[in-house]
């Protein structure tokens, strides 16, 4: 910062010109960076579980030397990770715990190993009526709410994953060869889902939301986003 008065002298000289670009475009970065976090929304499984699955992660990790998966707790993903105003962070909270009012707990059962493509490899979760339900709440609260939230792109597919991202193809090849012949079985009650947050460092809880609602399959169907709106405010604890 102490420079710009000194490039300023000499507006036509064309490497200062670009010199006062990059500062500013530097702090308007750090700047929209340090208004919004980031964020993703997720069923954490319970204890016993989170460790038999880590440990297949770290097994993983050490054999193919594959790290990414690590960073983020063992978690199935709701809603894939956004950016959102540090403001709006309160509104987010209040309107996943009016949803959580509305969806019951629900049992949830893990078997064996599936992929894609050659990028990922993870536990297959059941896709079932209740995750698929609380999703597309997820989702519709998101539309209504927060729209200039970016949807999520990939069709749901209930998962836990074991490796990602940054596995050489020829090793995924190996790996997968033995995956795919491996078994796992889990099954626990989902109790509640998460909102993390990106530290900058880790991702960090923000609320767990307990799942204590009576089972209303449909309920935001026939709605529309203004009467969305209206229905998720009824159900919002003041």
């Amino acid at each position: 910062m102490y420079y710009l008065p000194l490039l300023c002298h000499n507006p036509k000289n064309y490497t200062s010109k670009l010199i006062l670009i990059y500062l500013a475009f530097t702090i308007f970065t750090k700047y929209i960076s340090f208004m919004k976090s980031l964020y993703f929304i997720a069923i954490l499984p319970p204890k016993a579980t989170d460790e038999r699955i880590d440990l297949i992660r770290k097994e993983f990790s050490n054999q193919y030397k594959s790290y990414e998966a690590l960073k983020p707790p063992v978690h199935l993903t709701l809603k894939e990770p956004f950016t959102l105003d540090k403001k709006d962070e309160a509104l987010l909270l209040r309107k996943l715990e009016g949803l959580s009012f509305i969806h019951q707990p629900f049992h949830q059962e893990l078997k064996d190993f599936n992929r894609f493509q050659k990028h990922s490899i993870y536990i297959k979760a059941n896709k079932c009526e209740e995750i698929i339900n609380l999703k597309k709440n997820i989702k519709k609260l998101f539309r209504a709410y927060f729209f200039n939230v970016q949807q999520d792109q990939m069709p749901f597919n209930p998962h836990y994953t074991i490796a990602y991202r940054d596995i050489p193809e020829k090793e995924f090849d190996l790996a997968w060869e033995e995956y795919q012949h491996k078994t796992f079985e889990a099954h626990f009650t989902c109790t509640h889902f998460t909102l993390l947050k990106h530290t900058g460092i880790k991702w960090i809880t923000v609320q767990d939301y307990k799942l204590r609602g009576c089972p209303i399959q449909t309920l935001f169907d026939h709605l529309t986003s203004f009467q969305l709106e209206k229905a998720l405010q009824q159900l919002i604890v003041k």
